[in-house]
């Protein structure tokens, strides 16, 4: 396990499956994720099968986010990781609608980034955001993220399309604002 300051990160499981087929399944949660239809616990769970492959080849590393009481939050993960560039694309969900606004995906993301930089040894993190999605964007800029461009309409939502924001951060930049990060369960911030 990884631990943040409120979250700690670990594997999925397949008991994980039904929690996570009930909160993707709602809409609003599903429209920040451009994921239009609903789940079945089958899809999930042979996601996580998939999860626990990609982190075997070490091509991938996905997580859910708990609190320290064990709440099931949501997931983060890295993924389209290039070794040769030493960068990855970064995603995450806050799918517990309770726990929205509450600094948890400030702490994950932060967390995410921290096994990249350090454990993983990237050298560049980014992600794309729904220009809508302003609670998600400030959120990245608190982690240290920097809007780098702009995906004009690149998403059809809700009826219309949305712009997404590209967002990056670099190792060096991770490395000025926070040092070196313990992930061990003792948190210094």
């Amino acid at each position: 396990m990884f631990y943040g300051e409120f979250v700690h990160l670990r594997l999925p499981e397949m008991e994980d499956a039904t929690v996570m087929t009930e909160q993707f399944n709602d809409f609003e949660t599903r429209k920040f994720l451009n994921m239009m239809f609903p789940v079945s616990v089958k899809q999930e769970e042979d996601f996580i099968l998939d999860v626990h492959k990609r982190f075997q080849e070490k091509t991938g590393y996905h997580f859910v986010i708990e609190n320290k009481e064990h709440d099931y939050l949501g997931s983060v993960g890295l993924g389209s990781i290039s070794n040769i560039d030493r960068k990855a694309s970064v995603g995450i969900a806050i799918t517990n609608k309770k726990f929205w606004g509450q600094g948890y995906g400030t702490d994950a993301m932060r967390t995410i980034c921290a096994i990249g930089f350090q454990i993983v040894n990237l050298h560049r993190i980014e992600l794309d955001v729904h220009e809508f999605n302003k609670r998600a964007i400030r959120s990245y800029e608190k982690v240290g993220f920097t809007k780098i461009g702009q995906k004009r309409e690149s998403n059809w939502i809700d009826g219309k399309y949305v712009d997404s924001i590209i967002m990056d951060i670099l190792a060096r930049e991770f490395e000025e604002k926070y040092g070196h990060v313990d992930l061990t369960g003792f948190s210094p911030y």
